[in-house]
């Protein structure tokens, strides 16, 4: 038997988290009597899109960051007294 369904990429489900997390895409939300009116996702669903795209980017982890290292040093060149 052939599975007739789609199945879903990664680059699918990235597409989709992406027009979840920007609000560029409206979804079915259903009254009471089962009328259907589109709509942009709730906030609390951008969040998590945002949040789940971010995990899959590692902007979250300490590997993900690029921090520069290098040498401070401070120079003491004011003049004058103390008091």
């Amino acid at each position: 038997m052939k599975d007739t369904q789609a199945k879903a990429t990664a680059d699918v489900v990235l597409e989709e988290l992406t027009h979840v997390a920007l609000g560029t895409q409206e979804y079915p939300s259903y009254d009471k009597t089962g009328e259907a009116m589109y709509q942009a996702p709730p906030l609390t669903a951008r969040l998590r899109a945002l949040e789940l795209l971010g995990k899959h980017h590692q902007l979250f982890s300490p590997s993900g960051k690029k921090e520069e290292t290098g040498d401070v040093g401070f120079i003491d060149d004011l003049e004058g007294d103390d008091g």
